[in-house]
């Protein structure tokens, strides 16, 4: 007698309407999963989905959870992960031609694809955020951006993007569609059509061109990363008709778009190539002229002047000092900190308490309109930092305030606060005793904190954090007083280093050691490199400024320069320029600010100019900018009365946020700005440079030097190459 095989196939379908709080495994060849209704993943961390698993309505993901994708069907419905959820691949995922997404998303691809089998809509001003290695396959289709969506990714994450058409509908230029943060991130682009609606900044990391990459639309390509980028071999980055190609970025080097071989090819079909004032080399590949193409080297990057556009004041009391204003990543809002008496009556500006110390406007370029605000129990806000992706701000205070917000402890001077564009919530904090948080800094990738104190004999005066979007955790300190501590010994400011290899430390004068041996004793201005892999702080090098106390500090764009202000008790310059190439400081330029306090110190974007803030001294300007080549006069000043204690550009360049002490008489000239108001913002204007250029000012094509390639500069048919300001062809 034959045994028969029997066979047995299991299907579990699920109900609607009922919420689960599992994981799901379906690896077994004889069950699979059929989810009916959206899924619910209520675990914070820990929650999977493997095997034949079919999302018929998409899942939810709960706040700061996370789940695990493993399975081989595509997701039909909504995927919801509740602003800070994410998702983590363990296999490649396919998204059904209906998928949508309610929410930001956070994706840690860890080197897998995502599959699109329809069109894609990342929501407007909702984010996509690739943590880890991720391809997102189109298959064709299109990759949409509603209004002021943006793809971020992180530093260390790379990006590729492949067979698709990226359309966005509008992003202004300190919020790009795609973000990257950090001189580590890499976006990969193949077989992409980038259909831009408004100008598009690449700010940071590294670009990558695979196969055929066209621009298109009538807007700008703008290069602004200090980072090199790469047309790969047998590749083609083209611009259509009526696109402009700018490069302009925060840095001297002139050569940061590379074609790799003889083979890559940059087509113009009617476009405009700009270079802007450092000039352009393209130094081998193929170069392509088609029908009408302009050639310039004339742009308007040189700062004229600066306009006054809005101000608010932040109350009556004498006490209404601003010690920092901070921009959100995208421009539309800052984050003012304040000193206030909360015994005083509590007036309001919208959704702004006018004696809370932490306080959100939203800018528009041409008002400042209160949003919310954050009581501190009458202690300073000393520091403010908004995490790269403008979703959390790092708060440092005085010691001891004593209001409890959600999960902010009472007395904690580390907060971290969420904000979704009106409200703040408290999400971390961390007790540092009777200590002043002096300083707060994100890293580049947004996964650490460093912070700096008055002394700590426990935990020192440098400390790292770790933040995972719920909870802070220690990962090391430096003691700077070297194993003495006294109450003297302060860390002003703490600064992390676009790369987020580096940390640099400003302290008060003659601290009395270190615990490092690469970090000399009674040298005020400090650098110390970050492991991240090992979450170890180490000492590099070291600079002794004198009897002087480092009160900010600002990183050039491409991270070769440390600018400097300081307080004076002795004759000398208050601003300084150090340069820094990985292993030691080196003085390269000062500026006498006049024998006052120096406060504050900001870069602007495209590497070009620095800003100074100091303490009135005698009708002085208190907000001064020099362009970072030339201190021997200041290009534009402003006289706010009382002294700047804070200075921020904004990510585009076009705006300086100014806070001042309270109450000052003065409107500095400009009309737009109300007397007494210590919030104060400034459009920077700009004008075509007037210098005459230099051989290597303009556009340079080829490269005549022993070692140079050869570029093959190709004019087609009918083509018509005009050009405006420098270009020679060096071969």
């Amino acid at each position: 007698m034959k045994l028969k095989q029997l066979c047995v196939f299991v299907l579990v379908c699920v109900s609607p309407q009922v919420l689960h709080a599992t994981s799901i495994d379906a690896t077994s060849v004889l069950t699979n999963a059929w989810q009916s209704s959206s899924y619910y993943f209520n675990g914070s961390e820990g929650d999977q989905a493997i095997g034949i698993v079919k999302f018929l309505d998409g899942f939810e993901v709960r706040i700061t959870g996370s789940v695990t994708l493993d399975i081989s069907k595509s997701i039909d419905g909504t995927i919801d992960c509740n602003e800070t959820g994410r998702i983590i691949l363990n296999g490649h995922l396919a998204f059904a031609p209906n998928i949508a997404i309610a929410n930001n998303l956070t994706v840690d691809g860890r080197g897998h694809t995502i599959i699109l089998e329809g069109d894609l809509t990342i929501p407007e001003g909702k984010t996509l955020h690739v943590t880890s290695t991720t391809d997102i396959d189109g298959c064709g289709n299109t990759l949409y951006l509603e209004p002021h969506a943006n793809i971020s990714l992180d530093n260390n994450a790379t990006l590729t993007l492949r067979n698709m058409r990226v359309k966005n509908m509008r992003n202004n230029s300190a919020n790009p569609m795609i973000r990257p943060s950090g001189h580590r991130a890499q976006v990969a682009l193949q077989n992409i059509e980038l259909a831009l609606a408004d100008d598009f900044m690449f700010r940071d990391g590294q670009l990558f061109i695979h196969d055929d990459v066209i621009v298109t639309g009538s807007s700008i390509f703008s290069y602004r990363s200090t980072q090199t980028s790469y047309i790969c071999d047998a590749s083609t980055f083209a611009f259509d008709k009526n696109t402009t190609f700018e490069y302009y970025p925060g840095t001297i080097d002139n050569s940061l778009i590379q074609m790799q071989s003889e083979t890559a090819t940059l087509y113009l079909d009617g476009a405009t190539l700009q270079a802007t004032h450092t000039g352009m080399r393209l130094s081998k590949g193929r170069l392509c002229f088609d029908n009408n193409v302009l050639l310039s080297s004339t742009v308007g990057t040189k700062l004229t002047s600066l306009t006054g556009v809005a101000s608010k004041n932040m109350g009556t009391q004498v006490d209404d000092d601003i010690f920092m204003v901070a921009w959100s990543p995208d421009g539309k809002y800052l984050a003012v900190g304040v000193g206030v008496d909360p015994s005083l009556p509590n007036p309001s500006d919208g959704g702004v308490l006018l004696n809370y110390e932490l306080r959100i406007y939203g800018f528009d370029g041409q008002t400042l309109t209160g949003i919310t605000s954050k009581d501190m129990s009458g202690d300073v806000v000393r520091s403010i930092d908004w995490s790269p992706d403008g979703k959390y701000l790092a708060v440092g205070t005085n010691n001891d305030p004593n209001i409890v917000h959600e999960n902010i402890a009472a007395n904690d001077e580390l907060r971290i606060y969420s904000f979704d564009g009106s409200t703040l919530t408290g999400v971390a904090s961390v007790n540092h005793g009777s200590e002043h948080v002096y300083d707060v800094y994100w890293s580049p990738d947004g996964k650490h904190i460093a912070i700096c104190l008055t002394y700590d004999p426990s935990l020192h005066e440098l400390l790292v954090y770790s933040f995972d979007g719920a909870s802070l955790t220690f990962v090391d300190s430096v003691d700077t007083s070297g194993g003495t501590p006294d109450t003297t010994d302060y860390v002003f400011v703490v600064a992390w280093h676009p790369s987020g290899n580096y940390i640099a430390v400003g302290t008060n004068n003659a601290p009395s050691g270190s615990d490092l041996p690469e970090i000399i004793a009674n040298h005020e201005l400090r650098i110390y490199s970050f492991d991240v892999v090992a979450g170890t702080l180490a000492g590099v090098t070291s600079e002794d400024i004198g009897n002087i106390d480092v009160r900010d500090l600002s990183w050039s764009p491409d991270g070769t320069h440390l600018a400097v202000v300081m307080n004076v008790y002795s004759v000398g310059e208050e601003g300084r320029v150090y340069s820094f190439l990985g292993e030691s400081l080196a003085l390269v330029r000062s500026v006498e600010l006049g024998a006052v306090n120096g406060l504050t110190v900001d870069w602007s974007p495209d590497g070009k100019y620095i800003a100074f803030g100091r303490l009135a001294n005698s009708g002085q300007d208190e907000l001064v900018v020099y362009r970072y080549d030339d201190f021997s006069s200041p290009v534009e000043g402003r006289y706010t009365g009382l002294g700047t204690r804070s200075v921020a550009w904004s990510s585009d360049g076009n705006y300086l946020a100014v806070g001042i002490d309270a109450g000052s008489s003065t409107n500095g000239g400009d009309s737009a700005i109300t007397a007494g108001d210590e919030l104060r913002i400034y459009r920077a204007n700009y004008g075509a440079e007037t210098d005459a250029q230099t051989f290597g000012k303009g556009i340079l094509l080829g490269d005549s030097s022993p070692t140079g390639d050869a570029l093959d500069v190709q004019v087609l048919a009918g083509a018509q190459v005009a050009v405006d300001g420098y270009v020679t062809v060096d071969k």
